[in-house]
Parts: structure tokens; C-alpha cells; sequence
């Protein structure tokens, strides 16, 4: 059974001990472990995590608040490798890392360019900035068009004002006889 509190106090050693760029490598690893488990539950090959594999040893087994983490999570040692054995609390152990994960946010010092890029990249950004403008262009069409349709309505009423003005002078003289005896 995976104790919450305990995963929790892991995880708060990692962070502590170690500087942010070393954490958040070791807690987006152990969410990418837990993650492909979950997302191939079919495939046991991703239940098994061998010892001798170098970016497992450098990222997760060589940091010791990352070991325990697994290990209390439910990976146990079999011969040459750990293999995970709690399925039924597998959504609850990537919700803790999740969680934690966002309290991980690199230092200027300990993060340059070429390592991991937390922000958008040059092509978001300016695709961002593109709708923006569409954006924009968009609603000055709007207002263009709501300013031609509030115009056009106008002149529609004055149109219709002038018919009325019009059928109302035609009804008066409609009864009326002039002095040369024909009626209108």
C-alpha cells in the first residue's frame, strides 16, 4: 500500500537536497516511469526497470530520496532490476509527482538554453503574437461592420419615416376636392 505521506517526504528531500535542475529531472523521470506504465498497462516491459540502465542509475537510483520514492511507491528487487507491483494506486503516485513537480522551477544559474526549456519557444510565440493580431485585425472588422449596419439602419428609418410622412400627406388630400373639380 503506498503510503501518501511518506511519497510526499521523499519528494521534499529531493527538492531540498539537491538543486532544482537535479529534482525536477528526477521527478519528470519518475513521472514519465509511472506515466508509461499507466498508458501501456498491456506492455509489461515498462513495469521493469533494470539496474545496469545509465540514465535510470543517473537520474532516479543515484539520488536516494529518488530510490526510496520508488521504493515505496511499490517497486520491488527482483535479481537484476526493480519491477513495479502497486497498480491500484498507480493515478495516486503521478498526482503526488505532479503536484510536485510544480513546486520545482529552476534558479538563472542552474539552467541554461540548451538544457531544458520551461517557456514557449520561439515558434509559439510567434504564432501567439500572429492569432493576436488576427485578433485585432477581426475586430476591427466587427466594429467596421457594426458601424456600417448601425449607418444602414438609420438611413433605413429615415427611408421609412419619410414613406409614413409621405401616406400620411397622401391620406389628408385623398378626401379633399381641388378648385378645378377633379379629386386627388
Amino acid at each position: 500500500m503506498v503510503e501518501h505521506d511518506s511519497l510526499r517526504k521523499y519528494l521534499r528531500e529531493l527538492i531540498k537536497e539537491h538543486d532544482s535542475k537535479v529534482a525536477r529531472t528526477a521527478i519528470e523521470t519518475l513521472l514519465k516511469i509511472h506515466r508509461n506504465i499507466l498508458y501501456n498497462d498491456h506492455d509489461n516491459r515498462y513495469r521493469i526497470m533494470k539496474y545496469e540502465n545509465k540514465s535510470f542509475q543517473e537520474k532516479i537510483w543515484s539520488i536516494l530520496p529518488a530510490r526510496q520514492f520508488m521504493k515505496k511507491s511499490g517497486w520491488i528487487s527482483a535479481q537484476d532490476r526493480l519491477v513495479f507491483t502497486c497498480d491500484e494506486r498507480l493515478v495516486e503516485i503521478i498526482e503526488i509527482l505532479l503536484e510536485f513537480r510544480s513546486f520545482v522551477l529552476p534558479h538563472e544559474h542552474e539552467w541554461v538554453k540548451d538544457n531544458k526549456f520551461e517557456g514557449k519557444s520561439e515558434e509559439q510565440l510567434r504564432e501567439e503574437q500572429l492569432r493576436r493580431k488576427a485578433v485585432i485585425e477581426r475586430e476591427k472588422e466587427i466594429a467596421e461592420f457594426q458601424r456600417d449596419k448601425k449607418e444602414r439602419e438609420d438611413i433605413a428609418k429615415k427611408v421609412k419615416a419619410e414613406i409614413k410622412a409621405d401616406r400620411s400627406k397622401r391620406e389628408q388630400f385623398q378626401g379633399c376636392i381641388p378648385k378645378h373639380g377633379k379629386r386627388i
